[in-house]
Formats: C-alpha cells, structure tokens, sequence
C-alpha cells in the first residue's frame, strides 16, 4: 500500500511538472508520414483502452504516459483496469499485453468533447506489472522544449499511428525525424 502511495504522489508530481510542456499549442498530428520501422524500440508503447489503442511512452518501471484524449471522453475517465500495456517496441499483432492500469492522472482540466484540439492532452497511467527496462525517455521542461524548438534541432516522434491518410493503424511502431 505504501509503495501505491509513492508512485501516486509521484504521478502527480510528474503531472503538475508537465503541465508547463504542454502550455504552448500544439499542432494536430493524425499519423505517422514518411517514418520508418521501430521495432525494438524502448521510447513507444501501445496501450489498448476497449477497442482503441493509441501510442505511449514508458516512464518509469510502473508508469506510461500518453495523451488524454486516450482516456477521457467528455470529461470522465476510462476505468484504469481497461488500459491494458504491450511491451515497449514490439509488433502488437504478434504480441499479448503484458500489465494493466491501476490509477490514471490528468488535468481535470482535460475535457475532451471531441470537437476542439486542448491543450493539456496529457495522462499519466500507473500500472501494475513493471517494465523490464534499464532506461527511461526523459520529459522536458518548457525552458527544454524552447531550447529544443529554438536550436533547430532535429528529433524523433515515435508512435503506432496510420502511414498514411485514410490508412489502417499500425501494429509496429514507427519514428520520423
């Protein structure tokens, strides 16, 4: 029961930290054009809520994080128990789930009516069978993502999006530059 509180007090740490990464507006993004394959990849993760699934990153041994929209429709949250996590990298139509949501953290200014593009599209999921990896994707800080933005300097998206427009979802991952 404590270690459940630790890693509640620390979702919500990490939570109130990223509110400031996603202050700036973000530009609507549906698919994954002109990447190439991720398979092996430690930086993306599928998760399946019900019948959708949408991209995600590990964290932390027991945390994913991923966007809002994923998880809550006009203001109410999926049950956690119906997130359920692939391995990171792997091909999902060759693999099975392997943890399960216990606790979700979002802005509860998150409302997600599916009409308007918001700017706090982030979820924190705490699950509970740990990921078997050594390292972990770093969230950056607004100063961070400006220097980044700022610099010109290239980076990667990661995620299980369609290829292409009108396209199907991808079971593998994918990233572009």
């Amino acid at each position: 029961m404590l270690k459940s509180r630790g890693i509640i007090k620390r979702v919500s740490f990490l939570l109130f930290a990223s509110l400031i990464i996603v202050g700036f507006q973000p530009l609507p993004v549906s698919a994954i054009y002109n990447g190439v394959e991720a398979l092996g990849s430690n930086y993306v993760i599928q998760i399946k809520i019900g019948n959708s699934y949408c991209s995600a990153a590990p964290l932390d041994k027991h945390l994913v994080i991923t966007a809002a929209h994923c998880l809550v429709k006009n203001g109410v949250a999926v049950n956690p128990e119906t997130i359920l996590v692939y391995s990171p990298g792997v091909d999902v139509s060759n693999s099975s789930t392997f943890a399960k949501g216990v606790y979700i953290a979002y802005p509860l200014t998150h409302y997600n009516n599916l009409t308007v593009v918001e700017p706090d599209d982030i979820a924190f999921v705490v699950i509970d069978n740990p990921f078997d990896l050594t390292s972990f994707p770093k969230l950056a800080n607004y100063e961070k993502a400006q220097e980044i933005i700022n610099s010109n300097t290239p980076i990667k998206v990661f995620g299980y999006g369609i290829t292409q427009k009108g396209g199907q979802k991808a079971v593998i991952p994918s990233v572009f530059t």
